[in-house]
């Protein structure tokens, strides 16, 4: 019978940790496993010693055991909020999308809804400010105030978000045949879908991420990860198992853009094995039709290489570009359209021209599945 008063649990656990992260310093994680196991045998109601050993679990691929702990940590102290972002990542890359979403909603609030978190620390540049500048003028005339964090209604629809109509053999032939492997989508999203959407990325305090080419960006664990969104991911893997086949939910984000502070991303490949890229910004903001939406390359990144050494480094990219002779094709932006490609192909924002005013940024929005090298046909 263990007869250790508190006291002396805590000692004995924090010995225990102090063994575990030595283990786990020296990628010794089935050793951390156990020292931690140990750990949180001593002081069972500790969240960090079960959050450690959820990580542990994740670094050697035991992935129910990690949510295990995660859930326990979050359950002993629910405003654990790196426990939630861990949950929305490994419920959502394992087929638990709406669950997973929660999770990332949740540490959303915990992180920003306290107003004392919002100080900036350094000043941010022009298209952040102007940005947030505009956002608040537009929650002032809409709310009749300003909101340092606010979240819009992005609840799920009724019916269905992803138009059924797009679900047909003839696309499903054309990405099995397609190169450079895409294929383009119109009236992507029903009309409720979209105009929800759109009203979400107006209305909430999620555009967080700021990227030096002048776009800022939203991500689920920032507040992008609303129920409407999961209904979005989860109608997609069922209304295209053809393209997404076995390929499991990854990631998601927003991007907006200030086409007079950015002409958007840099040439890059993503690492995964599909995206689907949305445009919902109205099509009287773009004001050249012809353009506006992507380029993407007839080449992808060389299997076996490290695609970052591309996606931070432009010049290596165009490089590589003009060496393999790549072609590049230009998709233009509409309202509602969405451009299903293989990931690692090369691709960027296309030269855009939209309006200025708040409503009229262009915003393109990326759903990753599977992994890189996975077959996409």
């Amino acid at each position: 019978m263990d007869r250790l008063i508190p006291g002396q649990r805590a000692q004995q656990a924090s010995a225990y940790v102090r063994t575990a992260l030595t283990f786990a310093n020296q990628n010794r994680f089935d050793e951390a496993i156990l020292a931690f196991c140990q750990a949180a045998q001593a002081d069972p109601l500790n969240p960090q010693i079960h959050f450690a050993l959820g990580n542990c679990y994740a670094e050697v691929g035991k992935i129910e055991d990690a949510t295990k702990s995660y859930k326990r940590v979050v359950t002993l102290k629910s405003d654990f909020s790196d426990a939630h972002f861990r949950l929305g990542s490994i419920l959502s890359e394992t087929g638990h999308i709406a669950e997973g979403f929660e999770h990332y909603m949740r540490r959303a609030v915990l992180v920003h809804g306290d107003a004392k978190s919002q100080t900036r620390k350094m000043p941010e540049p022009l298209h952040k400010t102007k940005h947030d500048s505009e956002q608040q003028e537009y929650l002032k005339g809409k709310l009749g105030r300003t909101a340092l964090f606010h979240l819009e209604n992005g609840q799920r629809i009724a019916g269905p978000a992803v138009n059924p109509a797009n679900a047909v053999q003839a696309v499903a032939d054309e990405w099995k045949t397609s190169w450079p492997q895409y294929v383009v989508l119109d009236e992507f999203l029903m009309p409720e879908a979209l105009e929800r959407l759109r009203l979400y990325c107006a209305g909430s305090t999620i555009w967080r991420r700021i990227y030096d080419a002048g776009y800022i960006g939203a991500t689920p664990e920032d507040g992008f990860a609303c129920p409407l969104m999961a209904q979005i991911a989860e109608e997609i893997r069922s209304l295209f198992p053809k393209i997404v086949g076995p390929h499991p939910f990854r990631y998601l984000g927003a991007f907006k853009y200030d086409s007079t502070l950015s002409t958007g991303t840099n040439i890059h490949a993503d690492n995964s094995a599909v995206n689907f890229n949305l445009y919902i910004a109205p099509d009287e903001a773009n004001l050249d039709s012809e353009s506006g939406g992507m380029d993407i390359w007839n080449v992808a990144v060389p299997e076996g290489e490290d695609m970052r050494i591309y996606n931070g480094n432009e010049d290596k990219a165009r490089q590589f570009l003009i060496d393999s002779r790549a072609q590049a094709t230009s998709i233009p932006h509409k309202a509602n359209r969405a451009i299903l490609f293989k990931s690692d192909l090369f691709h960027k924002t296309g030269s855009c021209k939209f309006q200025e005013g708040y409503l009229n940024k262009r915003i393109n929005i990326s759903i990753l599945f599977g992994y890189r090298g996975s077959p996409t046909r």
